[in-house]
């Protein structure tokens, strides 16, 4: 009774409303965002009834009919049954709430700019998909210029999506164009992109285009648990249309395009490779603040979906009023009417997925295009590929491989031989070489290509013809000179080129008559191929070819004639620069010049000739040629040249020259060698090997005798000074006048030296009775670095770009700079550009003797500078524990004797040790002789697992030694805030332990690579050795402890250990027994059990006390039971061993 009347009493307020408040509501409120799939039902919650054809002007009728039309409604309503009338309330509510805030929200969002706004609340009263976007004028001139910002906020798929964008519109009178660029930001997902776009509308059409590039990478998704997202890179294209006649009705027509391997174009779990889709949308708006419309997006895949949506348009500027106007509909489908519209584009950014663990296998050739030439080695072409270890592989190119074409497979740099030029007109040489990169999985990147392109060889220019003479009488012979490039003749000569089936040749008819002389089938350093012929009988219009592998048959002369012979067309002439008399055996010579013109008076430019140089009647004695050739190449001037030197006097010498058979030419002057008027000059230096020692103030004495016969008026005076005197501020040099003695004159020297000096001369210059000038040399003075009386006032430490902080390196190599002042002992001056001699410095340390061989001191310099400071280097290759301390002393005249100085405030000098690479051997904890070895490269072992410890041993394998009463030794590893391997080996004993407990999952499971190290010091010679292991670990096997229900085979009874897991990262599924990569589990260790690989504690006394357990993928929320019993298990006498599995 009490339904009865409750319905009754329903219909009668539905009635209610129906007849008096229904007439002034808005029938768009009853409008409800969706959407719908395809093989889905969705229920129609309003029957829209045709509208009236005929537009009634009058406002009775108009309501009569409006109230007709709701009675009929009401009637279906009323006539409905329970659960009917409760859907349709239901209905009809969500549509006046979502009418009520879409209003409500768009008046106030009117005072900004245009406005579109969506909020559809769904029937579980959830917001869902809605949306906000509103256009912001910046600067409008109301005819040709538009700038504008554009803000937009949407929610879909529980996303809340931020978009921000700037634009700007250019318009004519018949079209509007415009560009915009946006940056959308998934606030959720922390997914960003950004989006450029063009636009092109005219009446009653739009046209726009837009792209979309991800600026974020690889990250966890929030709402996929197990996988990685990232924004997809993508374009779309989007048409929309209006009909003139009725432009209330549009449609819309567009295609988009999204490229990665797993993309959710339609939803979370439908992922596609590089999907696209096609959307076809009709809308119909009645008013310009509504527009209704359907959409249908047909993918790739066969994936559809249907769209039934409302949306609320605000535009700013125009009257409420217009924009509730039917007729002000066909305003907004001109191009002055859409001037504000918002910019068409999709807001969501379409995300691309991959799971966790998986990385993305790229490759990059660095160059992508090749031209070469038959059988060319190219240089190494590099490819970027990640990961690292990734191997490069090639599709077979047949074409490629039948001509010859060579690749390398699986190496980076890729080496390339190029195919053999096909010559048969209707090949294609060009091919195309298709790469990706594998990883260790087994997974492959996108292809990567090299186009290849091999061109014909062809001559560069035409083929240089000689007439050249032979010893055979009556034989007429020709050179050619054939240069050889690729492609065009504009490209560079080919030198040292192997020519495969290189072919010269005449025509059939003369081919017997002729001989042919070949030169080698390599081109010269021009990229020339020679070849000589020739011929005793009369032959005339001889026609010559050339071919080769990659180049067809070409004819390269036509006209040869061997009826006589040519004299040579080349024309020579020849000078030298100073013919004047010149002195000998002073390694001076005349050097000649001959300049080659062709026959036409052209410079001969850089062509090899032969060529023969002599002089006129032979050469005289003690007279030679320097730096002549056979066969040499002339210059860029035509020219090639030769010296000639004498170590004798001869007068009257006539060069002549003859290039490649053409008439001698020779020098229109003669030259002269006179004799050196020196030569009887004498000096009393003592003789070869008499070595000065270099002393402050001690003197020496030289003398230069100079006969009357050398004609030297010393009336003019003399000059002097040493060779290289900037060279040696410490060397002085005075002179007396000239005495008289016997038959000449003789000028003493005064030298004086602080620092050694090589193998230097006196020049003395004198004038000559006629008044020229001449110049003698002595023979060399030296000088050793002498016995001074010196002290040493400071010794430090001297190294400006040293960092305070850090310690020198026992390399050999890192010098650490030493400093000494140096004064005179007798007057405490600065001793200034004085030498010592190194030999006679003692170094002083507090190192073991037997590391002096370790430890090595250089001077810079033996002399002391400007300001008398000496520098030393120091370099070791052994590191003392607590530095060493350096002393030094230096040897001195003084007798006091020389004293031993300490460095300033007795500093030490710290070195640190350069690390050794050591072994790594693991071994299983409960049974030590069983081990396997890492060579010190393996960075292994790859798998760890609880029943594992290991050590370090030496590079050959010996155990590094204990501490004790010999050495202390020290064992660290890597501090950081990730992963702390310190804490997985032991300091004092070096064991290094893999096994896992809930205390320490949060700092040992990080699989990241780590260096142990260890650090000994000998007690006897306090010497530093330092070793270290770099471990790349990739899965950590984590085997925990069950329960003593275990046995039973039952979810919850067992596996709660995995709790502990929880808050464990970066931890992926991995079958113990998975096989094939050299770095799987049961490659590394081939006995698991032998490793104790399946022993596990078990609480409880049941079933035994240990049983063997694998954890193989770490999923707390999945379990399933596991019974293995074919497996072998130690330790235990049941027969059912315990397994725990978590899977996906």
């Amino acid at each position: 009774m009490d339904s009865y009347i409750s319905k009754k009493f329903v219909r009668f307020l539905v009635f209610i409303y129906s007849v008096f408040i229904f007439p002034l509501t808005s029938l768009s409120a009853f409008a409800v965002d969706g959407k719908k799939y395809e093989h889905q039902s969705q229920k129609k919650f309003l029957e829209n009834k045709e509208s009236s054809e005929d537009n009634l002007s009058d406002k009775e009728n108009e309501k009569a009919g409006l109230i007709a039309q709701n009675i009929q409604t009401v009637s279906n309503v009323l006539s409905s049954s329970p659960s009917q009338l409760a859907e349709q309330a239901k209905s009809y509510a969500l549509g006046k709430i979502n009418s009520t805030v879409n209003g409500e929200a768009q008046k106030w969002l009117s005072q900004f700019g245009t406005a579109k706004i969506n909020f559809s609340m769904d029937r579980k009263g959830k917001l869902d998909n809605g949306s906000l976007d509103l256009l912001l004028p910046l600067y409008d001139n109301k005819s040709d210029w538009l700038f504008f910002s554009q803000l937009g906020y949407r929610n879909k798929d529980s996303r809340h999506t931020l978009n921000l964008g700037f634009g700007g519109r250019y318009f004519t009178p018949s079209w509007m164009y415009g560009l915009n660029s946006f940056y959308d930001f998934d606030v959720t997902g922390n997914n960003k992109r950004i989006g450029l776009g063009g636009e092109a509308w005219t009446d009653y059409a739009k046209f726009s285009a837009n792209t979309y590039w991800r600026v974020s990478d690889w990250h966890d998704s929030p709402h996929e648990k197990g996988w990685e997202e990232r924004p997809a890179n993508g374009f779309d294209i989007i048409g929309e249309f209006f009909l003139p006649a009725y432009p209330n009705i549009g449609g819309k027509l567009a295609y988009e395009q999204y490229f990665g391997d797993k993309v959710a174009l339609f939803d979370r779990d439908t992922k596609q490779k590089d999907p696209s889709l096609a959307r076809f949308g009709v809308n119909y708006t009645p008013v310009p603040l509504v527009t209704m419309g359907v959409d249908y997006k047909l993918g790739s895949g066969g994936h559809s979906e249907t769209l039934f949506q409302t949306n609320f348009n605000y535009r700013f500027g125009v009257p409420f009023e217009a924009q509730l106007a039917p007729d002000s509909v066909a305003s907004m489908r001109t191009l002055a009417g859409s001037r504000h519209d918002l910019v068409e584009r999709n807001n969501q950014i379409v995300l691309d997925y991959r799971k966790k663990g998986e990385k993305e296998v790229l490759l990059n050739i660095q160059q992508q295009n090749i031209t070469g030439y038959s059988y060319q080695r190219w240089d190494p072409i590099h490819a970027t590929v990640t990961p690292k270890d990734a191997k490069l592989l090639w599709q077979i190119n047949d074409s490629f491989s039948k001509n010859n074409g060579e690749i390398t497979d699986g190496v980076n740099p890729i080496r390339l031989t190029l195919p053999k030029y096909d010559t048969d007109p209707k090949a294609n040489n060009t091919y195309k070489l298709s790469f990706t990169a594998q990883d260790s999985n087994g997974n492959e990147s996108k292809p990567s290509s090299i186009t290849v392109t091999v061109e014909p060889f062809v001559l560069k220019g035409d083929v240089t013809k000689t007439q050249v003479k032979t010893n055979e009488p009556g034989e007429v012979a020709y050179k050619f000179l054939a240069t050889i490039t690729h492609g065009t003749k504009d490209n560079d000569a080919l030198a040292n080129l192997k020519v495969n089936n290189l072919q010269w040749s005449v025509d059939d008819v003369n081919s017997k008559e002729v001989k042919w002389t070949k030169g080698s089938d390599t081109t010269n350093g021009l990229g020339q191929l020679e070849a000589t012929l020739s011929s005793t009988k009369p032959l005339k219009d001889v026609k010559v070819y050339l071919a080769m592998d990659g180049m067809r048959q070409k004819e390269i002369a036509n006209n040869l004639d061997f009826s006589k012979e040519v004299e040579s067309e080349y024309k020579v002439e020849v000078n030298t620069a100073d013919s004047s008399p010149m002195e000998v055996g002073k390694g001076n010579g005349y050097t000649f010049t001959a300049t080659i013109r062709d026959a036409a008076n052209n410079l001969l430019k850089e062509k090899d000739v032969k060529v023969k140089w002599s002089v006129k009647n032979g050469l005289p004695h003690g007279v030679s040629w320097k730096k002549v050739k056979e066969t040499d190449k002339t210059d860029a001037n035509g020219q090639i040249s030769a010296t000639l030197v004498s170590e004798e006097a001869a007068q009257g010498i006539i060069v002549e020259v003859t290039i490649d058979g053409a008439k001698t030419a020779s020098t229109a002057d003669p030259v002269d060698f006179v004799k050196d008027k020196a030569k009887d000059i004498t000096w009393n230096i003592p003789p070869e090997g008499k070595v000065y020692s270099a002393v402050y103030n001690q003197e020496q004495k030289i003398i230069v005798t100079i006969p009357n016969s050398s004609n030297v008026d010393f009336q003019q005076g003399h000059n002097h000074k040493f060779t290289n005197a900037e060279q040696y501020p410490g060397l002085k040099l005075d002179s007396g006048s000239p005495e008289t003695v016997g038959l000449g004159k003789q000028i003493t020297f005064t030298i004086t030296s602080t620092q050694i000096t090589e193998k230097e001369a006196i020049e003395l210059t004198l004038t000559e009775t006629g008044g020229n000038k001449v110049t003698i040399k002595s023979p060399p003075i030296s000088f050793k670095a002498g016995l001074n009386d010196l002290k040493i006032f400071s010794f430090k430490v001297d190294n400006p770009g040293h960092q305070p902080n850090r310690e020198y390196i026992a390399n050999g190599q890192d010098k650490v700079r030493l400093k000494i002042e140096i004064r005179k002992g007798e007057d405490n001056s600065t001793a200034r550009n004085i030498s010592i001699d190194p030999s006679q410095i003692q170094w002083i340390a507090n190192f073991d003797k037997s590391l002096k061989d370790k430890f090595n001191f250089t001077l810079e310099s033996p002399t002391t500078n400007g300001v008398g400071l000496l520098y030393a280097d120091l370099v070791t290759k052994a590191a003392i524990e607590n530095g060493v301390r350096v002393s030094v002393k230096i040897p001195t005249s003084s007798s006091e004797g020389g004293k031993e100085v300490t460095l300033d405030d007795n500093q030490r000098i710290n070195f640190e040790p350069v690390p050794k690479l050591a072994m790594f051997r693991v071994f299983n904890k409960d049974a030590p002789d069983i081990y396997q070895d890492f060579d010190i490269n393996s960075n292994g072992p790859s798998n760890v697992f609880n029943s594992l410890q290991a050590r370090l041993l030496k590079e050959n394998g010996e155990r590094l030694p204990d501490a004790g009463e010999n050495f202390k030794v020290t064992y660290s590893g890597d501090v950081g805030t990730i992963v702390d391997s310190s804490k997985l080996i032991n300091s004092e004993s070096g064991l290094i332990s893999f096994d896992m407990t809930p205390s320490t999952r949060g700092t040992r499971s990080a699989l990241t690579e780590q260096t142990f190290k260890a650090r000994i010091v000998n007690k006897s010679t306090r010497e530093v050795t330092a070793y270290e292991y770099h471990w790349k670990p990739i899965r950590w096997f984590l085997m925990m402890g069950v329960n003593k229900e275990a046995k039973k085979q039952q979810k919850d009874a067992y596996c709660q250990s995995s709790n502990y897991l929880k808050d464990v990262k970066n931890i992926h599924v991995w079958n113990y027994d998975k096989r094939g990569d050299r770095d799987t589990l049961v490659n590394e260790f081939e006995n698991l059990p032998k490793w104790g690989f399946f022993k596990v504690p078990v609480a409880g006394n049941t079933p035994s006390d240990k049983s063997i357990m694998n954890v193989l993928n770490i999923d707390t929320d999945k379990f399933e039971a596991l019974n293995i019993s074919t497996l072998q298990t130690q330790d235990t006498n049941d027969s059912t061993p315990v397994f725990c599995l978590f899977r996906d």
